[in-house]
């Protein structure tokens, strides 16, 4: 019975030759693209980190008093205008 269908599907496939080589290069073609867009985004993340890590420990990341709130939204809050007095503090 596994030969019969075996048999029915070669024979499928040679009688649409066209249709099962279209089939077969897009296959082909959306794998290789699924491995190429992973292989980009894996290569960007390990460029990012390897960046991040050759910042040290040693970085101090001073910003706006800007942040968002749970629904997304940006909200403003009022600081303190930051001297070299407060830096030397934090040393």
């Amino acid at each position: 019975m596994i030969f019969e269908i075996l048999r029915m599907a070669l024979d499928s496939l040679t009688a649409n030759k066209l249709r099962s080589f279209l089939s077969m290069l897009g296959i082909i073609i959306g794998v290789g693209a699924v491995i190429a867009i992973v292989s980009v985004g894996s290569g960007a993340q390990s460029q990012v980190t390897s960046q991040i890590s050759q910042l040290g420990s040693n970085i101090i990341n001073i910003g706006p008093g800007i942040s968002r709130g749970r629904n997304g939204r940006i909200s403003f809050s009022a600081t303190d205008v930051f001297t070299m007095e407060l830096a030397n503090q934090l040393l």
